[in-house]
């Protein structure tokens, strides 16, 4: 592709002044409430990381700035520490703290990189909170006003984008409502009041900055979290509306000049909190919006929460904080998108392709009037890889806390923090979502990574790493990342990433998934090597799926004794029997469950060979056609998400007859087979990988595979032996051509369906006859 974007689009990276400073008290530098959490032991890193050292870039500006030159990007955001130039009440200006801005602005431009500047990114001065009150008191906002016409006076000339707060939901919400983030205040209800006061504190310093004609355009920096409906349940549609008043609406709708939404406008009226004027100040107009965007986040109800709740782990844990600020109490509870892989082991994100296009769309569908936009944060977290763990980029333990700063990484660590293709991958949808955006006529002016250097995730230490270029946290030496050279690739083209010198490869996984051999049988795999969504691997060996075992040759044979098949699973239509036979040795048990029939005994299984079975013959007694031929002959009223939806809900007891045979197992090998070894067999091997934890997007992208793997003698034998049993046949070839089709969106809508109803694909299994115990067994067989 040629690069949709404009030339003047400013490829960029950002950071923030705690996260990457250090020097917590160094040259006469207050302390902020991070400081204080910290030292008083309040505030827990669980990996043991220094705080107060962060990435030392305090006493390493110019080597981080050299690498910015060496990146190539026109645009670096930074943030200003309030407590490193103003350290009390009385507005004691710290002369060496706006020293340390002037060289890192002058330094920039000499690189010839923009500066963007953020007056306040979480950082509050402790004195602010203990002589204010923090943002629940009305003066903060004052205090910050003259905090802004400081810096202005001193860096006003240079500095090219001016953003007067980054995602000031966050310590308003998280520190005086919620109160899991300094100054770790829960103040329930009356804390929604820090909501009024800091947005307050955000209009008075744009007016402040435009009163001091600073040069650069004039903004702020919101959080949008995208949420989304966990299913397409009309229960998980609302919550998701009610999530989005609760936190993307919270500080858009004041700025666009719409008010308060309501939770905050009845609360600060019963306090007294908002004055008049104080809505106008907040909506004083902006030339541009920053917009953070990592991942979705997905809403249900708090009655429906525990059936999200699969497996209790730490990522699950740490969704529960976002309940308290996106609309606990409201009817909302954030839960786990269902099938998407986690990002490292304790955090909250997911991977959520598409998610960055999705929301920005949102933003300018909800806000048509909004200021030009800049994606001023996204990037993908990786967790650092425990000491001597291999060079893959599945590695994704976190190191030990007492090893943190004592010792330096091991060669091991090192290499696989370099090989950071996850990240590649996880940019690459982003910049393509870009384009996309671009060419629905969405204006984004910019678009900056987070983060240049590897930086403190607050209490998170280093655990989980966003960088371009690796920092040691024991030497603070720095190395740049795979990522560091195709971002700079990718600079240089202006996103075009179908130009770069180097793309990132396709992912591959070790693992029968990636096909068997039964000589002569097309679309022979397994599931061996799939990742479940916390990042575990499913063994080889036990499940096999293909198509047309009547094209097996006598060594195809040999290779199922070989690899210890004994039970091979039938799924088609009596017609489809008789129409294309095979015959397996004795010792091999064939269980007819014909997923597409209209009716079989017992739970669906029979045995038998089939032979001669033809149309109107169903093993069970029914005498109506099958269902398969009625939507081969009619392809015009039954199209293949129709047919499937039949398969997986009318026929959802066959479905999991097929996995109790799996379960009952004992870890003997299984085969399942159809005409095309993707319709019946890709939903069943789909409704298996969901049970299992495998990601949607690795279900998908296997099951629409076997068209591909289909070979042309294979494709010309199904069409010829179609009229044969079937009659005439109006459209023969697209009957053929749905028989042999495998489009992603169809099991992709297939699984949002099955969630809609039951709310994951275990609860469907569970509705549907499977016990908790054959469920166990199964993840107990095939998750490594």
């Amino acid at each position: 592709m040629s690069s949709a974007l404009p030339a003047t689009f400013l490829w960029g990276t950002s950071n923030a002044a705690y996260q990457i400073e250090g020097g917590w008290d160094a040259d006469g530098k207050a302390p902020s409430v991070w400081d204080t959490a910290y030292r008083n032991g309040s505030l827990r890193v669980h990996d043991g990381a220094d705080l107060g050292r962060a990435a030392d870039e305090y006493h390493r500006l110019d080597e981080d700035l050299d690498l910015m030159r060496d990146l190539g990007a026109q645009a670096h955001r930074f943030s200003i520490s309030w407590p490193r130039v103003v350290t009390d009440a009385e507005g004691h200006i710290n002369e060496a703290g706006l020293d340390y801005y002037d060289r890192l602005v002058d330094g920039l431009l000499a690189r010839g990189i923009l500066p963007a500047a953020c007056l306040y990114h979480w950082d509050t001065p402790q004195w602010l909170e203990e002589r204010c009150e923090g943002w629940m008191g009305r003066e903060s906002a004052e205090q910050f006003a003259r905090y802004a016409e400081i810096v202005a006076q001193r860096l006003g000339d240079r500095v090219d984008q001016w953003y007067t707060m980054n995602e000031p939901s966050h310590p308003a919400m998280a520190g005086y409502v919620a109160g899991f983030l300094p100054p770790m205040r829960s103040e329930g209800a009356r804390g929604l009041d820090a909501v009024h006061n800091i947005l307050l504190a955000h209009g008075m310093a744009v007016r402040a900055l435009r009163s001091a004609k600073v040069s650069g355009r004039i903004g702020t920096i919101l959080s949008v979290a995208g949420v989304q409906p966990a299913t397409c349940n009309p229960a998980d549609v609302q919550a998701a509306e009610t999530a989005r008043r609760s936190f993307d609406r919270l500080m858009l709708d004041p700025l666009m000049g719409r008010g308060h939404v309501a939770l905050i406008r009845e609360q600060v009226q019963a306090d007294g909190t908002c004055r008049e004027d104080d809505m106008d100040v907040i909506a004083e107009p902006l030339d541009i919006l920053g917009v953070n965007w990592y991942s979705n986040m997905y809403a249900t109800t708090p009655e429906r929460a525990p059936m999200f709740f699969e497996s209790g782990n730490d990522n699950e844990k740490a969704l529960h904080a976002f309940s308290s600020m996106l609309g606990e109490g409201n009817g909302v509870a954030i839960v786990p998108g269902p099938g998407r892989r986690w990002w490292s082991p304790r955090g909250f994100r997911q991977e959520t392709p598409g998610g960055l296009r999705a929301t920005v769309e949102w933003v300018h569908e909800s806000y048509p009037d909004h200021p030009r936009i800049i994606i001023t944060e996204n990037g993908r977290g990786t967790a650092y890889p425990s000491a001597a763990e291999g060079l893959t980029e599945s590695t994704e333990s976190a190191i030990p806390a007492e090893s943190v700063g004592e010792a330096a990484e091991d060669a091991g660590q090192l290499q696989a923090s370099l090989n950071d293709a996850v990240r590649i991958r996880a940019l690459e949808h982003n910049i393509r979502d870009l384009h996309a955006l671009a060419s629905e006529g969405i204006a984004v002016d910019g678009y900056y990574v987070w983060s240049n250097i590897d930086n403190i995730q607050w209490m998170d230490g280093f655990s989980e790493r966003f960088g371009l270029v690796h920092v040691d946290a024991a030497t603070m030496e720095r190395t740049p990342k795979d990522s560091f050279a195709w971002y700079r690739d990718v600079v240089s083209h202006n996103g075009d990433l179908d130009a770069l010198d180097a793309p990132v490869a396709e992912e591959r996984f070790d693992g029968d998934v990636n096909g068997i051999e039964l000589g002569g049988v097309p679309n022979a795999r397994g599931i061996g090597g799939l990742r479940t969504v916390s990042d575990h691997y499913l063994r080889s060996g036990f499940f096999f799926r293909s198509a047309g075992l009547n094209f097996m040759k006598p060594e195809g044979a040999e290779e199922l004794r070989r690899l210890g098949v004994r039970t091979v699973i039938d799924l088609r239509d009596p017609w489809e029997i008789g129409t294309w036979p095979y015959q397996l040795d004795d010792d091999i048990e064939v269980l007819r469950i014909g997923l597409l029939g209209s009716g079989v005994a017992d739970g669906g299984v029979s045995d038998g060979d089939g032979e001669g079975a033809g149309e109107g013959n169903e093993t069970g007694g029914s005498t109506s056609k099958p269902l398969s031929a009625r939507a081969l002959r009619g392809l015009a009223s039954v199209q293949l998400p129709e047919l499937y939806r039949r398969i997986a809900f009318d026929h959802a007891d066959k479905v999991i007859a097929v996995l109790r045979v799996l379960a009952r197992s004992e870890g003997r090998p299984v085969l399942i087979h159809c005409t095309a070894g993707k319709d019946r067999t890709g939903i069943v091997s789909a409704v298996l990988l969901g049970l299992l934890g495998v990601e949607d997007a690795l279900i998908v992208s296997n099951y629409a595979q076997s068209a591909a793997n289909l070979t042309s003698a294979f494709k010309a034998a199904i069409s010829q032996g179609l009229p044969g049993k079937l009659g005439k046949i109006a459209n023969l070839q697209g009957a053929a051509a749905a028989l042999l089709a495998s489009p992603g969106e169809t099991m992709q809508g297939l699984l949002d369906d099955m969630r809609g109803r039951y709310g994951t694909v275990t609860q469907y299994c569970l509705a549907n006859g499977m016990s908790e115990e054959e469920i166990a067994t199964l993840r107990t067989l095939f998750i490594e």
